[in-house]
């Protein structure tokens, strides 16, 4: 067996996490609340939005402005959930 470093060794031994593994499990749960708003978006209908490109500068807005976008759009489903809900049921989807 190769020889390990001592404070990995005492790092094991310890059972304390360590900042890195607290920054990477951040870091995952934020790109699954990216890719699940970003995939939301993607499903939505062009008729879901108040303007024709809407959609678009909302996915623009994806890559452009990455950390604050996926936060932005789930603020701005809450708000225009019941709108959506009621265009829905007036003009179904093809």
């Amino acid at each position: 067996m190769p020889a390990m470093n001592d404070s990995l060794w005492s790092w094991i031994n310890s059972n304390q996490n360590p900042p890195n593994v607290t920054l990477w499990l951040v870091g995952v749960v934020f790109c699954w609340f990216w890719l699940t708003q970003f995939i939301q978006l993607m499903l939505m209908a062009e008729n879901d939005f108040p303007r024709r490109n809407h959609k678009w500068i909302w996915a623009a807005a994806f890559f452009v402005v990455f950390f604050v976008a996926p936060f932005a759009f789930f603020g701005w489903k809450l708000v225009n959930f019941n709108r959506i809900d009621k265009v829905n049921e007036r003009e179904p989807h093809a």
